[in-house]
């Protein structure tokens, strides 16, 4: 078995990064919606609520090579915080 450890400061955004992988794989696996409803909807997760942040872009690249990379487009804004 593989053993990864991510070292740094409080506030520094380990569990930001680990967060980070679980919605890209709720991206992938097309369950973005219940994601987000059970990590706080939009309010919680874009920054300063759906009212600010109209999208939600993610691109990971490695040595100049895009390994993933996709954008929600505009989000809808709702008195409940859907995505």
């Amino acid at each position: 078995p593989i053993l990864t450890v991510l070292i740094g400061a409080n506030g520094a955004g380990k569990s930001n990064l680990l967060s980070l992988f679980e919605m890209f794989r709720a991206v992938t696996e097309r369950r973005l919606q219940p994601y987000c409803v059970s990590h706080g909807r939009s309010e919680a997760l874009l920054h300063y609520g759906p009212k600010i942040t109209s999208r939600l872009t993610l691109r990971i690249d490695f040595g100049g090579v895009t390994l993933a990379a996709f954008t929600t487009g505009f989000l809808g804004v709702s008195t409940k915080g859907r995505l």
